[in-house]
């Protein structure tokens, strides 16, 4: 895939999850330390302990608007985690429980 296109797909799915997860923050009513406490324990039980807290820190600070994914730390998850998606099935799982 041309780097423009990752670009924009890497975009798109960052602006989406940011979405998700402050409408799973409304949905249930939770604080900022509770929706990531609940998410963090639900990808740390989907992928069975996979997850280490650099991987689970980069994750918040995408999601709590810290910092932006580069295009490197979007392919090595991608790469690391093929076709597993940690974050939207733990947010996933979470809303729908």
């Amino acid at each position: 895939m041309n780097p423009k296109k990752f670009r924009g797909l890497m975009n798109f799915w960052q602006k989406s999850i940011r979405f998700a997860y402050k409408d799973l923050q409304e949905f249930h009513k939770w604080s900022d330390d509770e929706i990531w406490s609940k998410v963090e324990a639900e990808m740390i039980k989907n992928t069975n302990g996979d997850l280490g807290p650099d991987d689970l820190d980069w994750i918040k600070e995408i999601v709590t608007f810290k910092k932006d994914a580069t295009l490197l730390e979007v392919q090595r998850m991608k790469e690391r985690f093929k076709n597993q998606t940690p974050l939207q099935d733990a947010m996933r799982s979470l809303r729908f429980k």
